[in-house]
């Protein structure tokens, strides 16, 4: 029987592999989930801390002088943090034997993510190639019983 790990979020496909010949370890796949989102979490906590690698856009003059009068100091795409703990802390987190979902339940999140409008992308989620390779490995790993080590 294969495992197919998927991950997309709103609607844009991040990790799509299919692994073969792992029936027995793939009936319950909650050790791997728990890996996976201890690793989203860390991910998404340094890609706010860094605005995106460097990737978001700057504010608008405008917006950013209104920013910084009511909201001073406060980086990209953080006013209250709401945004943020929303993925560092998922809001969404269901663990089920053969499938895991979470992420946000704040709809700004999706303006952000594809943009819009006057309003610029700023990718609220965007797996590198080698974070997708991770997600990959941390499944591999609880397949072939394999145990510990970090992504």
């Amino acid at each position: 029987m294969p495992v197919h790990i998927r991950f997309s979020f709103l609607g844009e496909q991040q990790v799509d592999r299919t692994l073969l010949g792992f029936a027995d370890r793939a009936r319950d796949m909650r050790p791997a989930w728990d890996e996976l989102e201890k690793r989203f979490t860390e991910w998404e906590e340094d890609w706010f801390a860094s605005e995106g690698n460097g990737t978001w856009a700057p504010l608008s003059p405008s917006y950013r002088a209104w920013k910084e009068k009511h909201f001073p100091g406060e980086p990209i795409l953080h006013r209250e943090g709401i945004l943020e703990r929303s993925v560092t802390k998922p809001a969404i987190a269901v663990k089920e034997p053969t499938y895991a979902i979470f992420g946000t339940d704040d709809p700004v999140a999706g303006f952000h993510q594809r943009g819009g409008g006057h309003l610029p992308v700023r990718r609220v989620i965007d797996l590198a190639e080698d974070e997708r390779q991770e997600w990959v490995r941390a499944v591999q790993r609880h397949l072939l019983n394999e145990e510990g080590g970090e992504l």
